[in-house]
């Protein structure tokens, strides 16, 4: 676009009306020793933020406030030979023109940008066709690109300790009893139960506990024939060391003699206030192979529980791994059960399977546990103030999931040149004053906690404050776990056009908007 305003040009300015500024409009302002006159294309009133461009350039001048705005260009006088016109620079016309003007500089900076695409496309073709002398890629170029990019850090459900035991139980209320250690931190304890009921198909399972404290029931299934019955029961943090599981069975009547085969598996890293995702099951008639389709998602852990004849011998499908296969009985036939209890990586959906040498019915019951892991974030932003004016941050905390954070702590650093003031969190307390300490404490998914940092600057000049944030859970994404924020403290001005208008005569003034020596004499009320 050509420029509006050429070397030599006398302008025409009016004082400043901030409430009637609109972007395309041409301003005067002082930028350091000199002064410019560009065209706004950033109006922020609100913020006091104006931004603005020369029609020629392809980059946006540095922010001004309302205060630096010396005048609103109007108009300017072209020179032909001996006569002069009036050329008018403000209203649609002239907004119409700086539209134009933008959508020329996106045009141009796509266009810059397909030798970019192309050049990145010549290096994957390069990457996988250049070989070494031993016939493997080159992946040099790849890897240094990679390294430019910040590393995830990723929570991850783990298994802590497993335990089983087999039993033939009789009687109304008959329990089992087995020893289960754990060790680990933000565990969950899963206690898988299969039954053979075909001998009372009514029995269930009336409790679990570990170490007295009782467990809940996540999901229990029959198959269609009343022959086969599973069971999985959880607890969140369950005591450290080594302890009983007991569980306690419902015979109706008391009659009938079953096979029980019950599995404790402890997982660490695990979300401590929703570790699981729904249970799911499923069942089959004799001759059929187990399989169930378990929700899931990345960096989970799925457990099924399986129960099927006694005398059958279970393979698992591929990627399961066993924690525990086992008869009711050892080399006992029906009314005995096999049980096993398999984990798989998690992922959106997980197909779990099991196979059988021979026919029985069966049933299987599975559950997702959820990793502890969180996405804390920091962000910074910061006013534009006069000296000797108080320069603030607003640093914001936030939490964007799955898992609750827990133990959030904001670490903040002042630039040198700033007196601390104050600190004002949102929640929990802050201490220090250069690196500010706050202990947030903790933030749910989805929430954030704020804290205000007040400072004095010693002297005009760019103060950098510096931001970091930690939490007790595995973090998602640690490259947005710092962040950085400029406040400039400008000299104060002389006055403020948006409140008084023009202050004083305006001496020496240069026309800089293009290259230009275009001066205007003290007095002067038009440039």
């Amino acid at each position: 676009m050509e420029p509006a305003i050429r070397d030599g040009e006398i302008l025409h300015v009016k004082p400043v009306v901030v409430g009637e500024l609109c972007k395309g409009d041409i301003v005067l302002f002082g930028d350091g020793l000199k002064f410019r006159a560009h065209r706004l294309v950033v109006v922020d009133r609100g913020r006091d933020v104006f931004i603005t461009r020369g029609d020629a350039g392809t980059e946006s001048d540095g922010t001004v406030c309302a205060a630096q705005l010396l005048g609103t260009v109007v108009a300017k006088e072209e020179r032909t030979g001996t006569r002069t016109q009036t050329v008018q620079l403000c209203g649609k016309r002239a907004r119409m023109r700086a539209l134009v003007s933008s959508l020329r500089r996106s045009g141009s900076r796509a266009l810059r940008s397909l030798p970019i695409l192309r050049k990145a496309r010549l290096l994957r073709q390069s990457i996988l066709k250049k070989k070494d002398i031993s016939g493997t890629p080159n992946w040099l170029p790849l890897l240094l690109t990679l390294l430019s990019a910040p590393a995830a850090v990723f929570g991850q459900v783990a298994i802590d300790s497993t335990t089983s035991i087999g039993q033939r139980v009789s009687g109304a209320t008959p329990t089992i009893t087995l020893a289960h250690t754990t060790v680990g931190t933000n565990l969950l304890l899963v206690v898988g139960v299969s039954i053979n009921i075909t001998n009372n198909t009514g029995a269930t399972v009336t409790g679990v506990t570990y170490n007295t404290t009782a467990l809940t029931l996540a999901g229990a299934h029959n198959d269609a024939g009343n022959t086969r019955r599973v069971e999985m029961w959880s607890l969140i943090a369950p005591a450290l060391g080594v302890n009983n599981v007991i569980v306690t069975l419902s015979l109706p009547g008391g009659t009938g003699t079953l096979g029980v085969v019950v599995g404790a598996i402890t997982f660490t890293g695990v979300d401590q206030t929703s570790p699981l995702r729904s249970f799911v099951s499923a069942d089959g008639a004799a001759g059929t192979p187990a399989s169930i389709n378990v929700p899931s998602g990345s960096n989970e852990m799925v457990l099924d529980t399986l129960a099927t004849g006694g005398n059958q011998t279970v393979t698992l499908g591929p990627s399961q791994t066993a924690q525990w296969n086992l008869q009711s009985l050892t080399n006992a036939a029906n009314p005995d059960v096999r049980a096993t209890g398999s984990t798989r990586a998690g992922a959106s959906s997980v197909p779990m399977s099991e196979t059988f040498n021979g026919t029985s019915n069966w049933s299987v019951g599975a559950l997702s546990v959820r990793p502890l892991q969180a996405d804390v974030g920091v962000s910074i932003t910061a006013n534009g103030v006069f000296f000797p004016q108080n320069v603030s941050y607003t640093i914001t905390v936030t939490n964007s999931g799955p898992s609750t954070a827990t133990g959030v702590t904001l670490t903040d650093t002042l630039a040198a040149g700033l007196t601390f003031v104050s600190s004002t969190p949102s929640q929990g307390t802050c201490a220090g004053t250069s690196p500010i300490i706050c202990n947030l404490g903790t933030i749910t998914s989805g929430s954030s906690a704020t804290v205000i940092v007040v400072a004095t600057p010693s002297a005009p000049g760019s103060y950098v404050d510096t931001a970091t944030v930690t939490a007790t859970q595995p973090d998602l994404n640690g490259g947005n776990n710092s962040a950085t924020a400029v406040a400039f403290v400008e000299s104060n001005a002389c006055s403020n056009p948006a409140k008084n208008g023009n202050g004083g005569t305006l001496a020496g003034v240069i026309n800089t908007y293009y290259p230009a020596t275009a001066n205007a004499a003290a007095g002067t009320t038009a440039i």
